[in-house]
């Protein structure tokens, strides 16, 4: 776990060198200090900037910690990297995402959102996916694996043949 958060850490200060940076978090951790109408959010999304010259931005070794605005009222935060689970940027144009960090509900509901989308996308294409219709698939998000680069099973990961900068990357 101890590396994870190295990436973490380190993803964040390549992400705001850049300049604004998204971080994604489940803010219900018990470790986690956010306002209080805001605890019970499980993708809770905080934008990060060195541009907003926030005089206690700490970043450690186990999470960081800052007084952020909300609706106009300085609130400090406290942010263990075991709860942020993704990072983006406008300016970079993608971001990181670990996940072994996205908590269990939220990765849940994601399959079955991925599993509707599939399931209504083969509908409107008739009994078979998009490519069996003699149609073009809808484009796929372009991900990358990012050290190690294999996933389970052993296999390697297919690499996009050009990839573009800026393109979200899977840090497992």
């Amino acid at each position: 776990m101890e590396t994870i958060n190295a990436e973490k850490k380190a993803a964040l200060l390549e992400l705001m060198e850049m300049g604004l940076t998204m971080i994604h978090l489940d803010a219900r951790r018990d470790d986690v200090l956010v306002p209080s109408h805001l605890k019970i959010n499980p993708c809770l999304r905080l934008n990060l900037s060195y541009k907003f010259h926030i005089p206690d931005l700490t970043i450690g070794d186990d999470g960081l910690g800052a007084t952020l605005s909300f609706n106009r009222q300085p609130f400090y935060c406290r942010l263990p990297w075991d709860s942020i689970y993704g990072m983006t940027s406008e300016t970079a144009d993608g971001g990181f995402i670990w996940e072994e960090s996205i908590p269990q509900d939220l990765r849940e509901h994601m399959k079955r959102v991925l599993a509707a989308q599939v399931e209504q996308a083969q509908q409107q294409n008739g009994s078979g996916p998009a490519e069996e219709a003699g149609e073009e698939a809808p484009p796929r998000p372009r991900l990358q694996v990012v050290n190690g680069g294999a996933q389970s099973g052993g296999e390697e990961a297919p690499q996009p043949a050009a990839p573009r900068r800026g393109h979200l990357r899977l840090v497992k």
